[in-house]
């Protein structure tokens, strides 16, 4: 009997292939080994699971979170708070005992109540009285009782306004008193610009970060003297009424007081441009080369000792 050839088909890369000269049909495909799975990640590979399902996450994931502790704010130094209003104060910059805070809290309601006593003084001079205008009645009626006396009539029914000297005269006292009116007017309103710049002063030395430091020492110098403040004062307003209304000579005291206290701190050096302003009298007066005043003295003067110190300051 004939050897009989049979077929198989064989799997090779690009699948089934018939071939002749097999007996049998072999089955030679085999599958692909199975691999581990890839990890689950996200983040681009920052988070991810383990062996055991439990999450883990990278360094790189948290980025700047704030892992590493902030860094603390610095301490306030003496000068910030008491620039700062105590309402403002940041309290992570606060340390220490509170204890050492209520000086410069009470410092700070002090001056508060200071500014709130300046901003409810009279704006305009307390022991002067405006001059209004003439009304033409009061105008006329002044100017020939005026008149009357130019001509040494003693009996006002005597002035006759229909004769020329007379009209003359009343025409001139009419003028006169005009003129003299106006001036007065005008000195009152100069007057009253030079007390509000001295509430200004007043009020900008009140702002002045060492204002509560002066206000001790100028208590101890009066302390030393034996004179009040009251004394102080009064001698100061004495001076205005009788020298009438001459608030910048004030201006000019108070600003030499002020540098008295600051050339004796050494605080008239020259310092960097924070510095506050150093504060000056009426017409830019300085301290350098004026005299102070005694305060043994100055309340018991005259108004003529008054002027004579002021002058001798330089400023009157």
């Amino acid at each position: 009997m004939d050897e009989q050839q049979t077929s198989s088909w064989s799997v090779e890369a690009d699948g089934l292939v018939y071939s002749e000269g097999e007996a049998s049909v072999a089955e030679s495909y085999a599958p692909e080994p199975e691999s581990e799975p890839a990890p689950i990640t996200s983040d681009n590979g920052n988070v991810s699971l383990n062996e055991d399902g439990e999450v883990e996450f990278r360094d790189e994931f948290f980025g700047d979170l704030g892992l590493d502790e902030p860094e603390r704010p610095a301490r306030y130094t003496e000068q910030e708070l008491r620039q700062t209003p105590y309402e403002q104060w940041d309290e992570s910059r606060l340390e220490g005992d509170v204890k050492d805070y209520i000086p410069i809290v009470r410092e700070q309601m002090q001056r508060r109540q200071i500014e709130e006593q300046m901003a409810q003084r009279s704006q305009t001079p307390p022991m002067f009285t405006a001059p209004q205008q003439y009304t033409p009645k009061e105008l006329a009626d002044d100017a020939q009782k005026l008149a009357c006396e130019r001509l040494g009539l003693e009996d006002p029914d005597d002035f006759d306004e229909y004769e020329s000297e007379h009209r003359a005269a009343l025409s001139l006292a009419m003028q006169e008193l005009s003129n003299r009116r106006t001036a007065e007017i005008a000195q009152y309103q100069r007057m009253s610009n030079d007390y509000q710049q001295l509430q200004n002063f007043n009020a900008q030395l009140v702002r002045q970060p060492d204002y509560m430091e002066f206000d001790r020492w100028f208590t101890g110098k009066l302390q030393e003297a034996k004179v009040t403040p009251a004394q102080v004062n009064a001698g100061l307003m004495e001076y205005a009424r009788q020298s009438g209304g001459d608030f910048r000579s004030i201006q000019g005291v108070l600003s030499n007081w002020y540098q008295e206290f600051r050339a004796e701190q050494g605080r008239n050096r020259p310092a960097p441009r924070n510095r506050p302003p150093v504060l000056e009298g009426a017409g830019g007066t300085s301290y350098e080369g004026r005299r102070s005043v005694d305060m043994r003295k100055f309340s018991s003067m005259d108004m003529d000792g008054q002027a004579e110190a002021l002058m001798r300051m330089g400023y009157a």
